[in-house]
């Protein structure tokens, strides 16, 4: 399995462990090939934890710091230190969807 793209969005990838698992998976393959991969997920996702669980796992808190749940915030995106988001490698959104703006 070739990892093709440069940049990975995961959203709700957690139908089930197994399916978390195998995100995990590519997320560490597509990390480990330099790319880039977020990930969005609302906090009641059963298996949102088996998936970051799996990335502690393989060792990418060590690379990556801090793999926890980060809210969503527009300052991610147009922070002043920010001047490249493909600087972001690894992201963990947490998404409320009550507070999500369709607009």
């Amino acid at each position: 399995d070739d990892i093709d793209a440069d940049f990975y969005i995961l959203s709700d990838v957690f139908e089930s462990s197994q399916v978390a698992e195998g995100a995990a998976r590519m997320t560490v393959k597509a990390l480990q090939s330099g790319k880039n991969v977020w990930c969005f997920a609302q906090s009641d996702r059963v298996q949102r934890e088996a998936y970051r669980s799996a990335l502690e796992r393989s060792g990418l808190g060590i690379v990556y710091g801090d793999l926890e749940w980060k809210p969503f915030s527009d300052q991610i995106f147009i922070s002043e230190e920010r001047e490249n988001l493909d600087s972001i490698k690894l992201l963990l959104c947490d998404l409320d969807e009550v507070q999500v703006d369709y607009g």
